[in-house]
Formats: structure tokens, sequence, C-alpha cells
């Protein structure tokens, strides 16, 4: 997976390291096909495969957020020496989509209604 735009879920380290911080990422060993990317307002691929195929898009819509990651195993960054990478990207992952990226607080709390949910057939 490399970056192809400036996001904030792609900042590994420094701005002139970051490229640099991508390349020593295990390459990810499969991916889901995205069928297309909607071109839209606040939509945008931040990541792609070195084939060019997009792995991972971001969408802002109001107050919303989304981003739909394609890849399947960043697990392998952790177990091949790069857990400090691995733990940012996905922190920084959550951080992102609740709007906390900017702030100096990076805590988030969530509040349950019921603290358990049964999976059982709907």
């Amino acid at each position: 997976m490399r970056p192809v735009r400036p996001h904030p879920v792609l900042s590994l380290a420094p701005e002139a390291e970051n490229a640099a911080a991508w390349k020593q990422l295990p390459p990810l060993t499969g991916a889901n096909k995205f069928e297309a990317v909607k071109d839209a307002a606040g939509t945008a691929v931040i990541a792609e495969a070195e084939q060019g195929q997009p792995l991972l898009v971001v969408g802002e819509y109001s107050r919303g957020r989304v981003l739909a990651l394609a890849g399947d195993s960043t697990w392998r960054w952790w177990m091949h020496g790069q857990a400090a990478a691995h733990k940012r990207f996905w922190r920084q992952v959550i951080l992102w989509l609740v709007r906390r990226e900017d702030l100096e607080q990076h805590e988030v709390w969530i509040k349950l209604a019921q603290r358990r949910f049964n999976p059982g057939p709907a």
C-alpha cells in the first residue's frame, strides 16, 4: 500500500520521512477489489496498491466520515517489526473518523446504551 495524497490517517512519520516509513512496511498479502470509487465531493482515494488499484478510500458528507480499507493484512506490519507504525495507523484511523485528528486531547470515550449485545438471529 502506498499513499497517493497527503492525509492525516497516512502520517506515520514527519513529512520528510513519511514516504520512507511507508516503504519499510511489509506489503499486504491480499485485498478486495473496489468495483468503482464514487466520484463525489469529499471522496478521495488516499492509498493504492503498487499496480494502482485503490486500497484506502475516505469520504466526508456534512459532519459524517467514512473510511474503506480493501487490504486484508495490516497485522503483518506488527509481526515484521513495525508495531509502532501499525498502532499509529489504526489509532489515526479512529481519531480521524471521530473528528479528533487535530485536537491535543486524543482520548475517545464511547457510551453504549447497554453493555452487551446478543448476536443471535435477527
